[in-house]
């Protein structure tokens, strides 16, 4: 029997530059860590490969501790500005 299963792969209390690391490579990019102070964030999440990075980067920008940008070749990991600390 055929299946049309999308494959998913599970982050469980995973490091955020570990995880980072493995989408990277997937999408051909570099990763880089202007901030250094959330690498050691532990991450849980779901990530279809499949699927656009912008998928992944919209979720995971949902959160409140980091930013994630993409340009054409690099990913960035930023501190995301709160309102009141410009």
């Amino acid at each position: 029997m055929e299946t049309n299963e999308i494959p998913v792969i599970r982050f469980e209390n995973v490091r955020l530059d570990s995880m980072l690391s493995v989408v990277a490579k997937e999408y051909h990019r570099v990763l880089y860590f202007r901030d250094d102070q959330p690498r050691n964030l532990r991450i849980s999440t779901t990530w279809q490969p499949q699927l656009p990075l912008s998928v992944l980067v919209n979720v995971m920008n949902e959160l409140d501790e980091f930013l994630i940008v993409v340009t054409d070749d690099t990913i960035f990991e930023e501190k995301k500005v709160r309102e009141g600390e410009r």
